[in-house]
């Protein structure tokens, strides 16, 4: 599927949800600086970050695009310092580094790999909009996370699919089972469940602790291929 499309109907399926949800549990309306906060939110979160991430991974590998965005909790605590949201921490900058330096062991061996300079810089973007995505909706908190999530990733959904449409993109849903299978992962497990997730964390820590569940990634990727491979029998 080509990249952006793959992004558009990702989230539009996980807006639908959303939307859903908001009908059910009635959450109360953002307004004024709460409204600004979800959309910035989407602009940030959604828009801006898939779209780095999703391009550069055409022809940049996995691995490193975990490694170059997994610099993003060190670039968050660097904007929250200097935004003065947050003190500064010797043990806050020596954990991201630490952290940082850990996905490099981890994933190493990818960056021996011929990347393309435009593909690690956009993975370089991709990680900084995520920090910056961290910073917004700590600063100006978007409210109920299901309303939250429902207007920030509609409005990026829409900036996807019009970005998708100026590229040329064919839209064309899938035709194999096993790939409606990832999309339906992705829009469920990997954008509703993340998400809301991530907006009620960070409502209560502070946004450089929140960006850390990053670092869980790997950890994740590795166990469900594990899982994946044993389940299909790829060796």
């Amino acid at each position: 599927m080509p990249p952006i499309w793959s992004a558009t109907l990702r989230f539009g399926l996980a807006t639908l949800i959303f939307v859903a949800m908001a009908v059910i549990v009635r959450p109360p309306l953002p307004r004024g600086r709460q409204l600004l906060g979800a959309v910035l939110y989407g602009l940030f979160g959604f828009a801006a970050s898939y779209t780095f991430a999703y391009l550069g991974l055409v022809n940049g590998g996995a691995g490193v695009a975990q490694v170059v965005i997994d610099l993003a909790p060190l670039l968050t605590l660097f904007l929250a310092v200097g935004l003065g949201m947050e003190p500064f921490h010797w043990q806050g900058l020596a954990g991201s580094l630490l952290a940082a330096a850990g996905i490099v062991v981890v994933f190493g061996d990818q960056l021996s790999a011929h990347v393309p300079l435009v593909s690690l810089l956009l993975f370089i973007a991709g990680a900084v909009c995520i920090a910056l995505t961290n910073i917004v909706a700590k600063r100006i908190p978007p409210g109920h996370p299901i309303l939250a999530n429902a207007i920030g990733m509609g409005l990026g959904t829409a900036v996807l699919g019009s970005l998708s449409l100026g590229l040329g993109e064919t839209w064309s849903l899938p035709t194999q089972p096993s790939t409606w299978v990832s999309v339906l992962y992705l829009a469920s497990v990997g954008s509703v469940a993340l998400f809301l997730a991530f907006l009620y964390v960070l409502r209560r820590w502070t946004a450089s602790a929140t960006s850390y569940v990053l670092l869980l990634m790997p950890l994740w990727t590795i166990a469900t291929a594990a899982v994946v491979r044993r389940c299909t029998g790829v060796s």
